[in-house]
């Protein structure tokens, strides 16, 4: 029997190329998604590569930051050491401005420093030490118009540590010194003692707040600042000038002995602007009345024009001459600008507010107002003077403004009564105070001290009833305070001068 073999078809070729195709494109599709997978590979492992160098110099940056923050830490102690001679390093040619607090709104057309000075000028002539030389607003515009022709020189603004005219051995200042230091002069002035003592006391804290060890939140600053600053070497000689000038841009390592330091500058611009009214006070004692007069009084030369112009005098002469009215010429000009700004600012027209004297609700009754009609015992009809403040007995009185005690007393009229000199020549008086201690320590001070200086945040007295009050007068026998406020001799309502609100009671 015959075997048969398997049959095997004949090959297709169509099928075996529709078979290449897709197995090439199957093979190529796969090699591109493994081109895709390495490519996204090789991103994410760059990706990768970079966190960890970022990461790693991080680390190294941190890690560096933390071991010259321990390095600084050993500099600290040194550092602290070294705390007057930083700052005074700090505060070298570095020249805050005396009196910057003091500012002004008004709008002529002038120097910052004319105006500021022209309120100094105007708050010591017119305090109570300055008062009694009588000078003028005319005065105080006179001597600032010489100050600014001459240049604000520092501390000696009105140049009286030159010579005194006719005396070589002395200066303006020290002859001016000899009449206010002595108690018989009539020209005594106290306020010189007590700027010497305050200015003492301000160079003694300046040195104290010098010394003091730098706080601890500076000296972390510190710290900090160095372990930041990589290319500094940590050693004091390198350190010490890097501190001075981040002590300069804080501001705040310096800030108390700067703050005693600038206060010693304002004492001693005040003592010599004080020195200077008085020489001009000195001046019209001596029968020195005149612009030119007192220019040459200040100037030391200028009153000596009239002889030289009128005689053939050497040319040396004739040149100081020529030099002497170029400056007058000046000093005229000067002045005449200055008369916009002394009738401009506001405190020669002074606009005066007082505090509330009970610091409680004001009220007043209708016949306790200022200017209410009134009759005396004659039947005579007049117009109340002052202000009756309804007040319980025994309620603080205080200043309505800081001043000084002038006056302590008892009347038969005003019963227990004090009167306060403050500035611009106003003074307050306070009438039917209490029989208390308080009066009675108000007594034993005004007899040991004399004046003396009270604040208008401190109670120096309180509400009573001494005095004309009638007890048994329903309209006027109640307690109460009975203030009068007089400005340059005249009586002013104190109603109209209060911010406070007020009520009026109508009986």
């Amino acid at each position: 029997m015959r075997s048969k073999s398997a049959s095997v078809p004949p090959e297709n070729p169509a099928a075996i190329i529709q078979s290449e195709i897709d197995s090439f494109y199957t093979t190529s599709a796969q090699r591109r998604r493994l081109m895709i997978r390495t490519v996204l590979l090789a991103l994410l492992a760059g990706v990768l590569a970079g966190i960890g160098l970022w990461k790693g110099s991080q680390i190294r940056q941190y890690i560096h930051y933390q071991i010259r923050y321990l390095q600084a830490g050993f500099l600290l102690d040194e550092i602290r050491d070294h705390s007057r001679t930083l700052r005074m390093a700090i505060q070298e040619g570095q020249t805050p401005e005396p009196f910057g607090q003091y500012t002004s709104d008004v709008t002529v057309d002038v120097p910052e420093a004319w105006k500021r000075y022209a309120g100094i000028l105007h708050r010591i002539n017119t305090d109570f030490y300055g008062k009694p030389y009588q000078l003028s607003a005319r005065d105080e515009k006179r001597l600032l118009a010489y100050i600014i022709l001459n240049g604000f020189n520092g501390t000696d603004l009105c140049h009286l540590e030159e010579e005194l005219p006719g005396d070589s051995l002395q200066t303006k200042a020290a002859f001016i010194r000899q009449n206010v230091d002595q108690p018989e002069d009539e020209f005594f002035n106290p306020i010189f003692t007590e700027l010497t003592q305050l200015q003492a006391t301000y160079r003694e804290r300046e040195e104290e707040a010098l010394d003091a060890p730098l706080p601890d939140r500076v000296l972390e600053d510190i710290r900090r600042r160095l372990a930041g600053t990589p290319d500094l070497d940590l050693e004091w000689t390198s350190v010490q000038p890097r501190l001075v000038h981040w002590g300069r841009e804080s501001g705040d390592w310096t800030r108390a002995a700067e703050y005693y330091r600038v206060k010693q500058q304002e004492i001693a611009q005040e003592e010599n602007l004080r020195l200077g009214l008085i020489f001009l006070a000195l001046g019209k004692n001596y029968r020195v009345r005149s612009d030119q007069q007192a220019f040459g009084w200040l100037e030391g030369g200028y009153k000596g024009r009239t002889f030289l112009s009128s005689r053939k005098a050497p040319p040396v002469y004739q040149a100081y001459l020529q030099e002497l009215e170029d400056r007058y010429r000046e000093y005229r000009d000067i002045l005449s600008q200055l008369k916009l700004l002394y009738d401009s600012l506001d405190q020669f027209r002074w606009h005066l507010q007082l505090h509330n004297p009970l610091k409680i609700g004001l009220q007043v009754k209708d016949v306790g107002l200022f200017g209410a009609p009134r009759k005396n015992g004659q039947g005579q009809i007049y117009e109340h003077q002052g202000l009756d403040l309804i007040a319980d007995e025994g309620t603080p009185v205080y200043p309505v403004q800081d001043g000084f005690v002038i006056e302590v007393e008892r009347t038969d009229k005003g019963g227990n009564t004090v009167k306060i000199w403050h500035d611009s020549n106003v003074v307050s008086s306070y009438h039917h105070l209490a029989e208390d201690e308080a009066w009675r320590q108000l007594q034993r001070r005004f007899q040991t001290e004399g004046p003396f200086w009270v604040s208008a945040e401190v109670p120096f007295a309180s509400v009573g009833r001494t005095g004309n009050i009638p007890v048994y007068s329903k309209q006027f026998g109640y307690a109460h305070l009975h203030l009068e406020i007089r400005q340059n001799g005249y009586l002013r309502n104190p109603l109209l001068l209060f911010s406070d609100k007020y009520t009026v009671i109508h009986d």
